[in-house]
C-alpha cells in the first residue's frame, strides 16, 4: 500500500529569490506593484524577476509603459543596500536596451525613404 511522504525541502527547480511571474501582460504591473511593497523580500525577489526580464526588448518598452522607472527611481533611495545595488542594476539595462533600440531604428540623415534602410 502506498504512503505519503511529506518534505520539508523545496523541489530543485523552484528559486527562492525570484518573483512569482504573472503571464503575459500582467507580469510588468504586478512586479511594479511589488516593487512599492513595503516588505523588504518582496521588493528583493521582484528586482531580481526584473533583472532577467529585461533582457527582452518587448518587456523593457512596456516597463517604461507602466511606469517602472518612477519605481526604480524611488527604490534607489531605499534603505537596504541590495535593493539600492538592484534598482540601480535594472535601471542600467533599461538604460542600455533603449540605446540599443535607437541605434538600430535611427535613420540616416541623407535617406529620405525609410523602406530603404
Amino acid at each position: 500500500m502506498a504512503t505519503t511522504r511529506i518534505t520539508t525541502a523545496l523541489p530543485p527547480n523552484i528559486d527562492i529569490t525570484k518573483a512569482e511571474l504573472a503571464y503575459g501582460e500582467h507580469m510588468l504591473p504586478k512586479l511594479n506593484r511589488q516593487l512599492q511593497d513595503s516588505t523588504l523580500t518582496t521588493r528583493q525577489r521582484a528586482l531580481n524577476a526584473l533583472c532577467d526580464v529585461l533582457h527582452n526588448p518587448e518587456h523593457v518598452s512596456a516597463a517604461l509603459k507602466v511606469g517602472m522607472a518612477k519605481s526604480l527611481k524611488k527604490l534607489l533611495s531605499d534603505s537596504d543596500g541590495t535593493v539600492r545595488w538592484k534598482a540601480t542594476e535594472v535601471l542600467f539595462y533599461l538604460l542600455q536596451s533603449r540605446h540599443r533600440s535607437r541605434c538600430y531604428t535611427r535613420v540616416r540623415p541623407h535617406t529620405t525613404n525609410i523602406s530603404t534602410i
